[in-house]
């Protein structure tokens, strides 16, 4: 059972002697500035940021939480799957394994009307929040930032060790890929279905009002942990608990429980798509300034992809046109230093426009043509302008000898 599974988990974290906390100290005008911490005693000594403070996490969850209330809130899942061609790493920082998704275009998150991006999926052990003050032998972490301020959702999903589970789960992809050490990261190759964690199957989740659980513990945290844990096979739990155990000096990556202060815990559930939206009575003839299930802060994975696609363009232009000028300004210093009778005529930098590329569009040299002859055309002009380039950067670096 849970027992068994957490005693197994967590007795490899208690090592002989005393481990020495590791903290990297810098002088500033006389003065010193914590920049490390460590699990040694899993946050009890930390007394930075707001760590000291009442709202606090992980909690534990016990007889006094809503275990058999139906839930009484949604939050909406508006999320692409990260693709088996769409390049990703794992990486280790030393204090967790961590998948960054931010600034993908992945999608995210709607609660409460308001709109929270993906950021990142990152691995603990033993788990944080705890169930009857008993560990599971994992939790995930999936963090999502608001749109515009500093406040953050942090989605908790507590993961069993079974021999027979299936290794056709959501994240597959992560846990079966090698795992790296501290300061490095492991390409993923795979797909990573992010959304099958909250709805394969579907799920429903204890809410309540926290902290990060790392230095320096902000009280900007609204924690949603699901019920009903994740089943993933167990050489692959063992493989990432013996990653993070090695990362931490065999301590485990996990912060104690925090006291509740009067906090209450209540239950929500997941729905894909965009919330129905439902305008607040106006007066007649004054329409709503927006509608909060459309605006969001950030792209689709689609339009990310174009559009770092044109940034790319633009610099490799841009470096192009750094090397030819570069070249060119070598020729002249080389030809400066030599005698006039054995000075190389240097050829002048020239910009040619390009001859446009083709387009179905009236007017254009591919007006009139089939889709085939126009892409045709389209392939001969690139190469024409990638050789024309080519002969231009040459001569700039190997002048005239007349």
């Amino acid at each position: 059972g849970i027992g068994r599974q957490v005693r197994e988990g967590v007795g490899a974290m208690h090592v002989l002697g005393v481990v020495a906390a590791l903290a990297v100290v810098v002088a500033d005008g006389g003065a010193s500035t914590l920049l490390d911490w460590n699990y040694v005693h899993h946050g009890q000594d930390w007394d930075m940021g707001q760590c000291m403070e009442t709202r606090q996490s992980p909690i534990d969850f016990n007889n006094a939480d809503p275990w058999n209330n139906v839930p009484t809130s949604k939050f909406f899942l508006d999320m692409e799957s990260l693709g088996a061609d769409d390049a990703t790493e794992l990486s280790n920082n030393g204090h967790a394994l961590v998948l960054n998704l931010a600034g993908r275009g992945l999608g995210g998150v709607t609660y409460e009307g308001q709109w929270y991006n993906l950021l990142d999926l990152n691995f603990h052990a033993a788990s944080e929040h705890t169930m009857y003050g008993e560990h599971f032998p994992m939790e995930i972490h999936v963090v999502f930032k608001h749109s515009s301020t500093p406040k953050v959702l942090v989605f908790a999903f507590w993961v069993l060790a079974e021999d027979s589970a299936s290794e056709d789960h959501p994240l597959k992809a992560v846990t079966q890929a090698f795992l790296p050490e501290v300061g490095k990261v492991t390409p993923i190759r795979g797909a990573v279905d992010l959304s099958g964690l909250f709805t394969n199957p579907t799920g429903t989740f204890f809410t309540y009002e926290g902290s990060l659980t790392v230095p320096p513990c902000s009280q900007m945290a609204l924690w949603f942990v699901r019920r009903e844990p994740l089943k993933f096979p167990s050489a692959e739990v063992t493989g990432i608990k013996a990653a993070l155990m090695k990362s931490t000096g065999d301590f485990g990556n996990y912060r104690s429980v925090m006291p509740r202060n009067g906090r209450k815990a209540w239950v929500t559930e997941a729905a894909v798509g965009k919330p129905i939206y439902k305008p607040s009575p106006l007066p007649p003839g004054v329409a709503p300034l927006f509608d909060p299930s459309v605006v969001r802060a950030a792209d689709f994975k689609a339009y990310t992809d174009a559009r770092m696609a044109a940034r790319s363009v633009q610099e490799a232009e841009k470096v192009s046109q750094r090397a030819y000028y570069r070249a060119f300004r070598a020729t002249q210093a080389s030809r400066d230093t030599m005698p006039d009778d054995m000075k190389l005529r240097a050829i002048e930098p020239h910009h040619e426009e390009p001859e446009a590329i083709p387009t179905l569009a009236p007017g254009s040299p591919g007006a009139g043509k089939s889709h085939e002859e126009v892409l045709e055309t389209i392939t001969d002009k690139i190469a024409d302008q990638a050789r024309a380039a080519a002969k231009i950067a040459y001569q700039a670096m190997v002048p005239d000898l007349r």
